[in-house]
């Protein structure tokens, strides 16, 4: 059985602090895609994790396995 699953491309990516009660508490990174929707992940991640998180927590929304998502995202195998 073949699914065709479509999944926009990013837009682009901001790193953020995070202030809670005006005390810095640590950094955020979000990914806009080109649909209008955005993930939004703890830390400060480099490009190459930028791509791979956002590609493999798509492909997990989509319905794909652990190993279908990770392949999908650019990576062999977590």
């Amino acid at each position: 059985m073949s699914t065709t699953i479509e999944i926009p491309k990013i837009k682009k990516a901001v790193k953020e602090d995070v202030h809670v009660h005006g005390c810095p508490k640590g950094t955020v990174t979000k990914v806009f895609f080109r649909d209008g929707t955005a993930l939004t992940f703890g830390g400060s991640l480099t490009r190459k994790e930028i791509i791979f998180n956002a590609y493999y927590q798509k492909g997990r929304d989509a319905g794909m396995t652990v190993e279908e998502a990770a392949v999908f995202a650019g990576r062999g195998r977590l």
